[in-house]
């Protein structure tokens, strides 16, 4: 649990979503912002190969300061990984358990929803590695049924679009890749391709077409240029819309905060930092450069992740 006295643009994002990021829903008290977080894991090396954990917690997922698949400054959830490891494979399948937390509705009403992510990651050699990832977000009922969660996304070797269409459902399914190259063993270039949707068509008739919704990172990292020194530099963007959904409760997002960067959407972002160890002493530096897009005047230009993108324009 926290109370926390925050600076100007910390306050007003409190004060416009309802949470205090990395916490959950925060009160305003006399001399700051109340909020608590309860975060704990348990993990069991089952075999050499097979490897599970449960806990209520945060994941992170990339080689990067951010991810644009899965980032850690959303308040703690329930879920289960399960982890394969097998020659040059790496198979993982996490299960969440989110809250959809809408504007004017208590926390203790906000409604659940799930995901279900799954990522292949080879390693080709020593020096280079490549990831696919797919993930699912559906929510727990509507006004037609009560699923709570989908026993069909449990199969933890097939890709989710075939079920979803058998289903004949409307979940929100997502694609991406990624990959890592280290040129030595100290210096390594890395980067994310998240799809949310994607038509080449479209893309090649250059009109900028709303539903491309694309998140893209590439960033270096270099470690040793003097001893004890690390340094990275990476570009982060998505466009309007990106992780958005026709239903609101099927956004990529947990109780008011993106899942993925904490932009949300719609934005580009330069970041840079430095570290250096020296006898004890740690010096660490950051630099964050970010122009980002938000709704206007009540109009929805596919700045916000938490509103649904058919009451878009």
């Amino acid at each position: 649990m926290a109370s926390l006295g925050l600076g100007n643009y910390m306050s007003e994002f409190v004060d416009s979503t309802g949470v205090l990021s990395g916490f959950g829903v925060a009160t305003q008290e006399k001399f700051g912002y109340l909020a608590n977080r309860i975060r704990g894991r348990f993990n069991w090396q089952i075999s050499k190969h097979f490897n599970t954990e449960i806990g209520n917690h945060t994941n992170f997922w990339g080689n990067g300061y951010r991810s644009m698949v899965l980032g850690e400054n959303t308040t703690p959830y329930p879920y289960l990984k399960l982890t394969t490891k097998v020659w040059k494979i790496k198979y993982t399948n996490l299960f969440m358990q989110l809250r959809d937390l809408q504007p004017n509705v208590s926390w203790k009403d906000s409604r659940q929803k799930y995901v279900a992510l799954h990522a292949i990651d080879f390693k080709v050699n020593e020096r280079f590695s490549f990831t696919v990832f797919e993930s699912v977000v559906w929510q727990s009922s509507d006004t037609l049924s009560n699923r709570n969660f989908d026993i069909n996304y449990l199969n933890p070797v097939i890709f989710y679009r075939p079920v979803e269409f058998s289903q004949g459902s409307a979940d929100n399914v997502l694609l991406g890749i990624a990959a890592r190259l280290s040129l030595d063993k100290n210096f390594m270039c890395y980067g994310q391709l998240f799809l949310d949707e994607f038509l080449l068509s479209e893309v090649k008739k250059r009109e900028g077409w709303w539903a491309n919704k694309v998140g893209i990172q590439i960033g270096v990292q270099a470690a040793n240029l003097l001893p004890g020194f690390w340094a990275y530099s990476e570009f982060n963007s998505a466009r309007p819309f990106t992780y958005t959904h026709g239903s609101v409760l099927q956004n990529y997002g947990h109780r008011n905060q993106s899942l993925a960067h904490p932009l949300g959407t719609n934005f580009y972002e330069w970041s840079s930092g430095a570290q250096l160890e020296r006898n004890n002493w740690t010096f660490t530096g950051r630099f964050n450069w970010a122009l980002y897009g938000r709704d206007l005047n009540g109009d929805n230009y596919g700045g916000d992740i938490f509103r649904s993108y058919r009451a878009a324009f």
